[in-house]
């Protein structure tokens, strides 16, 4: 019933909050979802910049954002850092406006990372994957406790920095799963049409977009991600 009951508040929310949030957004769920992607490039817009984002593998983002008005280009790296200036850009707020709620938001994409991404490279290399499978797990028992309960985003109605930090660990925790390296909790109700709702916003589905229009977003990233572990793997196996 819980979970049925944010699903609906889910798909009677999507729209409203979709036509509030601007292209700041698309570009913060690119910087977050294609990292580790290789050779994907994006040309996004802002009202006063071109922005030009170009994706390596080994979790390096540059951002080059040149305004036309002053002709200065400078890089960025680090998607956290690279949302932040996101935000700080003219347009609707990415976080909250209350300042204790603006603290709480950083905090958790910082205790996301430090709980849920920690264990999800454990995960990837470890040669005893059972410990680090049972912290990843934690980490998402953690994070249904904290996500709202009215949805359909992290902190409600809104979407927010912490929507765009998160759902890219969990559209890899399918890689995961599709590997056999990890088997997701089903007790998540509130983690689960959390999900949904994201991947329904246009600025995440735009976002999910391959290289090669003969693969799916997905296929590409496992094939990826395949060669990403094989590649560490035999590097770590050198040392």
């Amino acid at each position: 019933m819980q979970q049925a009951a944010l699903e609906s508040t889910c798909s009677n929310q999507i729209e409203a909050s979709s036509r509030r949030v601007d292209s700041r957004v698309s570009m913060g769920h690119v910087l977050n979802l294609c990292m580790e992607t290789t050779h994907s490039m994006t040309h996004l817009h802002t009202r006063s910049a071109a922005v030009l984002l170009w994706t390596c593998p080994v979790s390096v983002t540059e951002l080059a954002d040149a305004a036309p008005a002053v002709h200065v280009t400078c890089s960025l790296y680090e998607s956290l850092v690279c949302n932040e200036y996101l935000a700080d850009l003219p347009g609707p707020a990415l976080l909250p406006q209350d300042p204790v709620e603006r603290a709480k938001a950083r905090l958790l994409i910082d205790q996301y990372g430090a709980k849920a991404g920690t264990a999800f490279g454990k995960l990837m290399f470890a040669s005893e994957p059972g410990s680090a499978a049972g912290d990843l797990a934690a980490a998402l028992k953690w994070a249904e406790g904290e996500a709202s309960s009215e949805g359909p985003y992290f902190m409600g109605r809104d979407f927010t920095l912490v929507d765009a930090a998160i759902i890219p660990f969990f559209i890899r925790l399918r890689l995961l799963d599709r590997m056999g390296l990890f088997t997701m909790p089903e007790d998540l109700p509130k983690l689960q049409a959390w999900e949904a709702a994201c991947l329904a916003h246009p600025a995440v589905s735009g976002s999910m977009q391959p290289p090669d229009s003969s693969k799916s977003y997905m296929d590409h990233m496992f094939e990826t991600y395949q060669q990403y572990i094989a590649e560490r793997k035999a590097a770590m196996a050198k040392q």
